[in-house]
């Protein structure tokens, strides 16, 4: 009874265009028998049946039936622990109210200044400490203004501001470097005054992922770094902000710049191979949507091909990568019969009711039978474009296509969609693979492929930079994998497989 009024905020009708931020509620329950059991879990918003419906999970839930233990779960979770899971869980409930809403949130990347120094210094037990009373007084600030810190790397905490402007954001952020320079952290009876580097992103309807998030805040924190080589510490905040050239990025902007690189063709595609671990004689290539060698990056809007998918572009952009990559494909598969692509489509493509008959004339023009082909569909893409997803999905499977899920494992239930479409491949997103390479939650990676193993779906791990993972992948039971240690993405289909038997 005495923790009714945690729940209540959530009694209420909810409703698909104002999505409930995820968070970790504690609370006692009572079990049948009468005893109290402190229970920590997580709260959240989900799609159920194509209804928004709240999830609220409780991991490891009555265990032990020690009272004790129970009080212990609860007490270790704390924004002193390193939550990647929870980061992108927010993350992605900000993009979706962001594309759903137009509504902006602040991303807040706070960093402890100096904190390789002090860890050589001090050593790692005492700089964790130090790191822990910090975390204390961040929970005590943002706690006060109604917002969740997470942290997120080891002298690192993410904090996200909904609804929230740059101007606000920044000023925010400002404001909470002054407060912790002005204060003493105490740890084992040392005082100690640590200052912030702060970076901060706006998460708009824009926005296209959730490494893109974190990159943008990351690259506001290096221009802090870079303004301290002088020999100044940080304490200061940064804001992403685009420049003069990339100040042209609204949606008509790049709208109008990718309608003039599609006349004077000026994008093109390019191939990386997607290499089998156990023996399998098909040979696969990704298709890739870039600009043309003689366009200069620095010119364009900040992820340009991203934004692009978000304009109304997206339709004729995939179509005129589906067409380009079947011509050449039709040409190479006179050598090499057993190729396959996988080729992207976008949200705005789920949505086309006129891609398959399209696609059907396509192929017959280009002469290319229809089970060389596997069209991926983004994990984001699907969970909005639920309903929508499911019948492409069908549709392709009827006209003898494959279908991938690729941004794999960023869900909250994952294994919940994916059941819900008829899919072969499943690739994960490099969030799930870099958090399978952190010290505390390298089991989630292999978990996620058991079931997934379980089920029959062929999994693809990206993002392969060094040779050290692969053997961890293959006793795994990982079937394919990609990444630039292998081959980074080529102009052509040039990989040579035969050194992979």
């Amino acid at each position: 009874p005495g923790d009714k009024d945690k729940l209540k905020e959530y009694l209420q009708p909810i409703t698909s265009d104002k999505v409930i931020d995820t968070r970790e509620l504690d609370f006692t329950a009572i079990t049948a028998k009468g005893s109290p059991v402190p229970v920590s879990g997580v709260i959240s918003q989900i799609e159920y049946q194509n209804e928004p419906a709240l999830e609220l999970l409780i991991p490891g839930a009555f265990l032990s039936d020690s009272l004790e233990e129970g009080v212990m779960l609860v007490q270790e979770a704390s924004s002193s622990t390193i939550r990647i899971n929870r980061v992108i869980d927010n993350i992605n409930n900000a993009i979706r109210r962001a594309t759903q809403t137009n509504v902006s949130s602040a991303l807040l990347l706070i960093e402890m200044d100096s904190y390789d120094q002090l860890q050589e210094e001090l050593g790692i037990a005492k700089a964790e400490a130090l790191v822990m009373a910090l975390s204390e007084m961040l929970d005590k600030e943002v706690g006060e203004n109604g917002y969740s810190l997470d942290r997120y790397q080891q002298d690192r905490f993410m904090l996200l501001m909904p609804n929230t402007a740059s101007d606000a954001g920044l000023a925010y952020a400002n404001a909470l470097c002054e407060k912790v320079a002005g204060q003493m952290l105490e740890v084992q009876d040392e005082t100690f005054n640590v200052t912030l580097s702060v970076g901060v992103s706006i998460i708009s309807e824009l926005a296209t992922s959730v490494e893109s998030c974190i990159a943008r805040s990351t690259e506001a924190i290096a221009m802090i770094h870079e303004a301290a080589k002088g020999g100044n510490r940080g304490n200061s905040a940064a804001l992403f902000a685009l420049d003069e050239a990339e100040d042209a990025g609204s949606e008509q902007d790049v709208g109008e710049i990718g309608s003039e690189f599609l006349e004077h063709e000026k994008f093109a595609l390019s191939y990386q191979p997607v290499i089998t671990l156990h023996g399998d004689s098909k040979q696969f290539y990704e298709v890739l949507l870039n600009v043309s060698p003689e366009v200069n990056p620095k010119e364009l809007p900040a992820d340009f091909i991203g934004q692009l998918f978000s304009t109304e572009m997206a339709v004729e952009l995939d179509r005129w990568v589906i067409l380009e990559s079947v011509k050449s494909l039709a040409e190479y598969l006179k050598e090499h019969p057993d190729t396959h692509l996988f080729v992207n489509l976008s949200a705005a493509t789920i949505c086309d009711e006129g891609f398959i008959p399209w696609l059907k004339v396509a192929l017959k023009a280009a002469a290319v039978t229809p089970s060389h082909l596997i069209f991926q569909l983004r994990e984001i893409d699907i969970s909005r474009y639920s309903r929508q997803s499911q019948k492409l999905v069908e549709m392709l499977n009827k006209a003898n296509c494959e279908v991938a899920i690729s941004h794999f494992g960023l869900a909250i239930e994952p294994m919940r969609m994916i059941s819900q479409l008829e899919v072969d491949y499943v690739k994960f997103d490099r969030m799930v693979i870099d958090k399978a390479q952190s010290q505390d939650e390298g089991d989630d990676l292999e978990k996620l492929t058991n079931i997934l193993k379980a089920e029959s779906y062929r999994i693809i791990v990206p993002f392969v930079e060094s040779a050290g993972i692969i053997s961890t992948l293959w006793q795994m039971g990982v079937h394919y994998i990609q990444g630039h240690f292998l081959q980074p993405p080529a102009p052509e289909m040039d990989y040579d497989f035969s050194n992979e038997e």
